[in-house]
């Protein structure tokens, strides 16, 4: 009888450590599994993030020329408006032939998120390092949002009231070239052209009008922002890229 009950005590036993150890083992590899999907969808944020930011990079170059145009274009308004340098006129009217450059809407950033929509589809935390997984949701949730509105407000002030403006005081004197693109924002057409002049043809008659003063400082200020935005989400990507390089290695 006693030989009975521990020979079904020592068979419950290894009933009992043969299921524990086919759990643990099946844990692990659920586990193991995980691990690898989290390092292959990385990989693929990190390919993603490289992208971005060539676009990124590419952009800021593009809006660096821009505002240094506005910039100078206003500094140029303000003193042939002053009367204080009679030779700044001839500048103020090459500034002119490019006017187009302030309503200029084509630096927009695209970001790539493929990966961050797979791991969002899994579940935000199959990536366990807790500060890694706040990075990418900051970067994807607010980086991404602040550019994109920031994009936008420079996109309305231009379409509804830039071309508008331009299209009542200046004189076209070159061809018109009109390019339709799609952007994460919806489909824009960007009108590319040089050579204009106000219609007016007296420029000291064109300053007196404060209204484009106003309206070019509106757009350098909005780009400014947009510029700032561009800056700070390429540091976030180089810290992110320095993150995950450590997490995958």
């Amino acid at each position: 009888m006693r030989k009975t009950i521990k020979k079904a005590a020592l068979e419950l036993i290894l009933i009992f450590a043969g299921i524990s150890l086919a759990l643990g083992l099946e844990n692990w590899i659920a586990s193991v599994q995980l691990a690898n999907q989290e390092k292959q969808l990385l990989s693929e944020m990190l390919s993603d993030l490289e992208e971005t930011q060539l676009d990124l990079l590419d952009d800021m170059r593009v809006l660096q020329d821009i505002t240094a145009y506005m910039e100078t274009l206003i500094d140029h308004l303000n003193v042939a408006s002053s009367g204080s340098d009679l030779n700044v006129a001839t500048k103020l009217s090459e500034d002119l032939k490019n006017i187009a450059l302030v309503c200029e809407t084509r630096n927009f950033v695209v970001p790539k998120t493929a990966a961050y929509t797979s791991i969002q589809s899994l579940g935000l935390d199959l990536i366990r390092n807790d500060s890694l997984r706040t990075d990418i949701t900051n970067f994807y949730e607010l980086a991404v949002s602040r550019i994109a509105t920031t994009e936008r407000t420079v996109q309305d002030i231009a379409s509804t009231e830039c071309w508008s403006y331009i299209n009542n005081h200046f004189s076209w004197l070159g061809p018109i070239n009109v390019e339709t693109f799609t952007t994460q924002l919806g489909t824009y057409r960007n009108v590319n052209i040089n050579n204009l002049a106000p219609r007016e043809g007296n420029i000291d008659r064109f300053l007196q009008d404060d209204s484009f003063r106003t309206l070019v400082s509106r757009l350098l200020f909005r780009r400014s922002i947009v510029l700032r935005n561009y800056r700070n989400a390429n540091d976030e990507i180089e810290e992110l890229k320095s993150a995950i390089e450590g997490e995958i290695s």
